[in-house]
């Protein structure tokens, strides 16, 4: 089954780490059918979902009938997995966006599709957790505006998260 990674990319302040909590996170994704140019925007796909597969032992995490097609969301554990002989692919396993990811494209979640194709991952607010350089948390951080500031009491020091962009590949 093909697995597609979303990555995102952001010009970093004070910001020592950002991540998606993918056992619990409801994203929004875009999707395209495998066999035709039809798609559905904003689909929204939990972990927390998980829906038995018609005529298999397996779950997915979304399935659309009408299309016959199913997608899970992958955790790094399973990615690595999958893709454990294959070095070039295990370069994009989903991880944590560090202060030294910034302006770069940092892959932070993975989705194994069959009968569609990921084709976009829109932030929503609470996708993305952010810690400052000096490690406070902040939550209900909305990203979809392109542009997230806030500011760190305790270290004085304002943290954001700017110029971002998302973008989803297939990995082989």
């Amino acid at each position: 089954m093909p697995v597609f990674v979303a990555y995102i990319k952001a010009d970093l302040e004070n910001v020592g780490s950002a991540s998606v909590d993918v056992a619990t996170a409801t994203l929004t994704i875009d999707v395209k059918q495998g066999q035709s140019d039809e798609t559905r925007e904003s689909v929204t796909i939990s972990r927390e979902d998980e829906v038995p597969l018609d005529g298999s032992r397996g779950i997915a995490n979304l399935v659309l009938s009408d299309w016959k097609a199913s997608c899970s969301v992958l955790t790094a554990d399973e990615f690595t997995t999958r893709f454990k002989k294959k070095k070039q692919a295990l370069a994009e396993t989903p991880r944590n966006v560090t202060d030294e990811d910034s302006g770069c494209w940092v892959p932070l979640v993975a989705f194994e599709a069959r009968g569609l194709d990921v084709i976009r991952w829109r932030l929503r607010e609470g996708d993305v957790s952010v810690r400052s350089a000096a490690g406070y948390p902040f939550e209900d951080v909305d990203l979809s505006d392109g542009d997230w500031a806030d500011y760190d009491v305790e270290a004085d020091a304002p943290v954001a998260m700017s110029d971002i962009e998302t973008k989803v590949e297939l990995v082989r």
